[in-house]
């Protein structure tokens, strides 16, 4: 239920009074603004710190593919190596 709490109110726009009107006639449950607002910042912190984890895997990859460039190593051989479990590794 927390998910569609969140997916009404964030993506669908449905205000707080709104959402519990509509908690209540569906399911009968009493939903406070405590819940809706809890409920909403529980999702925004797992969502961040996936975002963050996304942001951290990004700059790796991104990072692997300058360093291959400036090596002169083609770069989707390098992408392949990566992902056979053979990086390119740059000569000292």
């Amino acid at each position: 239920m927390k998910g569609l709490l969140v997916y009404l109110n964030q993506y669908q726009l449905l205000p707080y009074e709104r959402l519990i009107e509509l908690m209540y006639d569906l399911f009968g449950h009493s939903v406070s603004e405590g819940t809706l607002f809890n409920t909403n910042r529980t999702v925004h912190e797992a969502l961040k710190t996936a975002e963050d984890l996304g942001a951290k895997m990004f700059c790796r990859i991104r990072s692997y593919i300058s360093t291959a460039r400036e090596n002169s190593a083609p770069v989707l051989d390098a992408i392949k190596s990566a992902l056979a479990g053979k990086p390119f590794v740059p000569e000292l």
